[in-house]
């Protein structure tokens, strides 16, 4: 493919796509809430109940009259106790149209199974629809499309207030334990899920999806947290392996490419799970004052998957993550993904600015009819008829105005047509440049053929030379004429060329040949529509010029009669010259503004370099494109794309993305193309863990948005990745105002404020790095490559390496000391104390706050929470002098009683208390020249040492030797004091077993004359024998 080519691809995929985001969103969507609307006396419980609901036979017969909104709309439907469903059949309610008033009570036992959707325990909540102070206890498993499903609604569009769900929920799409889908105008408030939710796609604490108002809603139950059947199951996987817990771990470590970013995408189907969130999976609306404590998403499983929202594109605010945050990708403590808010802003362009001009050309022929209301009769007569046939004027391009805009939407809903259909074939076009030619010399000298009229008149009138006006108005009028008739030719040219272009496309192979229907097809659509308004614009031209000359012959008559009236009349012809004048400039600014579309579809590399960034925004007021005032406390483990807050703040094109680009104002060549992203007065305390790449304090990756002013504390780690940052791992766009005070490590990319930077201004790092790898930097591992990227008024507290790629230059950054960083005022209060964090399983076990260079004492380290028969310890780490926040998680480990040497009948085996994995090995030399105590010589000197991934939990242990060539009689020693000295000894069976104590060097010794003590005995023994026999005889002679 040539490079010509290319280019031209990339400029048809790229227009394909302007026009289809122009004409398909046009409506900023509009956010409710309807709590807002709600008046409090609407649920209060001194109102009279319509219905009283004590019985379960009340609730069964209530349940199937509430079929018709109308049964229940106006009336107030009451719980006058608990109730029990335990066993018995359950029928949601169908419809809510009226107050469903739980007035504190719980219905427990609510089962529901087989295929669902739409239901809860209500079904649907109707926008006067209300349900309050109930507690729904049960559990609902879903079969079909199962979507839409919610502990207590279905569907909400009214409010849901003061209700409690605690059980299980177990579907496919849009689940939550308090709604399945919130819609726009639906309210969820003062809520709490309390139970396990699961489900593969849009699953949420409170709502699946929300379109509506999330407000002050708190989740404690686990959400994705279990593994099941949710996917993501590798190629050589079994499903006997996916039901073991230890599933997800040791099918990665079998195929660790696929998780690798940039090859992740190659294991999605449409089953993978994504979106999770502990109160939302996706939202388009509001999430406000809302906390999660759950446990969200399950290690290496789901995408997008976040402490508070998966995948937001609405307003997040003041929202708090307590929760354990697990998942594969895009992973985040209170976001997994945050969309930017990407908006085209229509405004006049230089076509509609040409059409008022135009209707301000009928005005002042109309002010020119007041001029002439004092003249005579046969004027007035002459004026009357102007008016008219200006008044018919009007009403014909009124009427082809109204004739075009109905052809418009038309013809704009068939190229819609066309554009789905050729993006639905299109995958990979590139782009080719483009060079307008100025083809307009033409035109311009007809403008000013018209404008040099003018002037010459007013010449030889101020020199009293009488103008002949039907003549001067009728070359007037053929000068128009000609004007017409050149942007006519000049449009028809550009037309043909346009299609020249397109023709000239080489027949891209056989596998693009349905992409090339499709663009033919849109371009025979184009063709046939442009000489259809091609016709139509020259009946209209015609119709139009018609009356115009119509008007010009009775301007002729007027001339003639209106000789007295010059100066005015003059004046009037300046203020026609004057518009005429801007009019010829509004069509320059026209083409213009062609020429500056062309030149930016041009240049972009990709339809998001078209849209301006707006995210360097200090206001944290909520918005959509705002993520303010938010807090994360839990632990995040991701394997791409983990971070404090939000996992990515951009678009993930290639997992289903729901991105949406909103447009406001009438369409046109003249918009505002804005994007925005801003993380703003946010803050996280917990630890990111990352396998591969992409990890931030704040946002792990961030292609498009802002850091503004947030804080990080929480121990920031990739394991075997790159792009590591107290604040971002990467950022394409600015991090401003921010703080880092945390413990970072990684490989390459690895920095205090960000891995890998654009423009960093005025943030305060004091990080220590745990190097690994290259391009390391207390405030960045590197700066972008574009050409933009920069760095100013950053300081760092020294830990030994330098600003940005371990240099510190003029003006990016600058050395303080610690004491001088908190006697700012802007500094935060969190970095007056360092921060000891100890983690079992995900877990706070216990938080210690120490002041700077302080020391934690053995006696405060926290008990470490049981697991099984599994042995745990905290992991080594020198909390003593603690000059920065630190990470201590727990290790748990299999115990075994005996290690042995790697051989088949093991020489050395130790016994005592150790880790499973632990090993021993040893080196066995001569001692032969060794000094041996007295009475014995040294034969075999052994060194052993014992090593294990988690160290030695007891150091007391026993060595069993084996003695096969080694004699009975043969004995240890150990070094002490200089000396050897011999230890107790004893034989179990082919062993020899003792104890060195805390020597690991041992020596084999034997005595010089073993027999010798055997002689003596042996003689002793024999004398006595004799000496009783002796007395014995000399006893019987007596």
């Amino acid at each position: 493919m040539t490079e010509l080519m290319k280019k031209k691809t990339y400029i048809n995929r790229t227009v394909s796509a302007l026009i289809a985001a122009a004409l398909i969103f046009t409506d900023m969507p509009r956010l409710s809430y309807a709590a807002e609307a709600v008046s409090a006396d609407s649920i209060s419980t001194q109102q009279s109940a319509d219905i009283s609901i004590g019985t379960i036979e009340d609730f069964e017969e209530f349940a199937l009259k509430a079929k018709d909104s109308s049964y229940t709309a106006g009336k107030v439907i009451r719980l006058t106790g608990n109730l029990d469903l335990t066993g018995r059949e359950f029928t949601p309610i169908p419809v809510m149209a009226g107050c469903f008033d739980g007035n504190g009570h719980v219905i427990k036992g609510v089962q529901l199974k087989g295929k669902l959707s739409e239901t809860g325990f209500i079904r649907n909540v109707t926008k006067t629809g209300i349900v309050t102070g109930l507690t729904i206890e049960g559990s609902i498993s879903a079969s079909g499309t199962a979507e839409n499903i919610g502990g207590i609604v279905g569907e909400n569009d009214g409010l849901i207030t003061k209700c409690t769900f605690t059980g299980s929920i177990d579907a496919e799409k849009a689940i939550g334990g308090i709604v399945g889908n919130n819609k726009e105008d639906g309210t969820v408030l003062d809520c709490e899920n309390a139970g396990s939710i699961n489900a593969k796609n849009q699953t949420g604490g409170i709502a699946g999806y929300n379109e509506g108002t999330i407000d002050s809603c708190k989740n404690t139950g686990s959400i994705n947290a279990v593994p099941s059947d949710l996917g993501d199951k590798d190629s050589d996987g079994t499903e006997d392996e996916k039901n073991d817990e230890r599933n997800a771990l040791e099918l990665i470590n079998t195929n660790p490419t696929d998780i690798v970013d940039g090859k992740i995408k190659d294991s999605i189907d449409v089953k993978t799970v994504k979106y999770t969130g502990g109160i939302a999976g996706a939202s388009s609306g509001t999430v406000r004052n809302c906390s999660n404590r759950g446990v969200v998403g399950y290690e290496h499983i789901g995408y997008i998957t976040g402490g508070v929202v998966g995948y937001n594109r609405g307003i997040l605010y003041s929202c708090r993550n307590d929760g354990t945050i697990f998942g594969r990708r895009d992973i985040g403590g209170i976001v997994g993904e945050f969309e930017p808010y990407v908006a085209n802003i229509y405004e006049k362009d230089s076509i509609d600015k040409a059409g008022d001009e135009l209707d301000d050309m009928v005005d002042i022929i109309d002010g020119l009819n007041d001029t002439f209301k004092d003249a005579d009769d046969s004027a007035q007569a002459r004026i009357d008829d102007i008016r008219g046939t200006v008044d018919d004027l009007r009403g014909t391009v009124s009427g082809y105005k109204t004739y075009y805009r109905g052809r418009n939407d038309v013809t704009e809903a068939e190229i819609r047509g066309y554009v789905d259909a050729l993006r639905n074939e299109t995958d990979e076009l590139e782009m080719k440049s483009v060079n307008a030619e100025n083809a307009l010399p033409k035109i311009k000298a007809d403008v000013d053929n018209i404008r040099k009229m003018i002037e010459n008149a007013e010449k030889y009138a101020a020199a009293g030379v009488a103008v002949d006006m039907r003549q001067y108005t009728a070359a007037l009028r053929a000068s128009v004429r000609e004007l017409l008739s050149d942007a006519g030719h000049q449009y028809e040219s550009t037309s043909d060329t346009v299609g020249k272009t397109l023709d000239n496309i080489d027949d891209f192979g056989d596998e693009l040949k349905d992409v090339r229907t499709a663009a033919e097809n849109l371009d025979d659509y184009l063709r046939s529509a442009y000489d259809s308004y091609k016709g139509d614009i020259r009946a209209t031209d015609d119709d139009i010029t018609s009356k115009t000359d119509t008007i010009a012959a009775e301007m002729d008559a007027l001339s003639d009669s209106l000789k007295t009236s010059d100066s005015r009349i003059r004046s009037k012809f300046d203020e026609m010259q004057s518009k005429l004048e801007s009019l010829n400039n509004t069509i320059h600014d026209g083409f213009d503004e062609l020429d500056d579309e062309l030149a930016s579809i041009i240049n972009a590399d990709n339809i998001g370099d078209m849209f301006e960034e707006r995210s360097d925004s200090k206001d944290a007021s909520p918005a959509k494109g705002t993520l303010a005032e938010c807090v994360n406390n839990g632990y995040i483990n991701a394997d791409v794309n983990g971070g404090g807050i939000a996992g990515l703040s951009g678009v993930e094109m290639d997992i289903q993305s729901e991105f949406e680009v909103v447009s406001g104002g009438d369409v046109s060549l003249k918009y505002q193309r804005t994007k925005k992203a801003t993380i703003i007065n946010s803050k996280n305390y917990g630890a990111v863990d990352v396998r591969n790449s992409y990890a931030g304090g704040i946002v792990g990756k961030m292609n498009i948005g802002a850091a503004v002013a947030c804080e990080n504390y929480g121990q920031v780690v990739t394991t075997d990745g790159d792009y590591t940052g107290g604040i971002a791992g990467f950022a394409k766009y600015v991090i401003r105002d921010c703080y880092n005070l945390s413990t970072l490590s990684g490989n390459d990319y690895l920095g205090g404020i960000a891995g890998c930077g654009s423009k960093m201004y005025s943030n305060y790092s004091m990080s220590y790095l745990e190097e690994g790898g290259e391009r390391h930097g207390a405030i960045a591992g590197k700066l972008d490559d574009d050409d933009a990227a920069e760095a100013s008024g950053n300081y760092y507290v020294d830990y030994g390496i330098g600003a940005i790629n371990g240099l510190t230059l003029d003006n990016e950054a600058s050395l303080i000391s610690y004491s001088d960083l908190l006697s700012r005022d802007e500094t935060p209060d969190d970095f007056s104390t360092m921060k000891i964090t100890f983690i079992a399983d995900g877990r706070i076990v216990k938080i210690i706050r120490l002041p700077y260079g302080g020391s934690v004492k053995e006696s405060e380290l926290p008990s470490l929470p049981s697991k099984g028969s599994r042995y745990g310890f905290w992991e080594q780490q020198d909390l003593s002098d603690v000059k920065q926040n630190i990470v201590v998680e727990a290790k748990y480990a299999t115990m075994t009683t005996t290690i042995a040497s790697d051989e088949p009948f093991p020489t050395i085996l130790i016994s005592g208390n150790f880790y499973y994995g632990t090993n021993v090995r040893y080196e066995k030399t001569d001692a032969s020249s060794m000094k041996a105590p007295k009475g014995y010589k040294a034969v075999d000197r052994y060194v052993y040492s014992v090593s294990g991934d988690y160290g030695i939990p007891d150091n007391r242990m026993k060595v069993h030797l084996l003695a096969d060539d080694y004699k009975d009689y043969d004995s240890v020693a150990v070094m002490k004091d200089g000396e050897l000295s011999k230890i107790e000894t004893v034989r179990d069976g082919r062993y020899m077993v003792f104890d060195t104590g805390s020597e690991q060097t041992f020596y084999v010794i034997r005595e010089k004359n073993p027999y010798l003590k055997q002689i003596v005995a042996g003689s002793i023994v024999g004398i006595l024998v004799l000496i009783a026999a002796l007395i014995k005889i000399l006893g019987r002679k007596r």
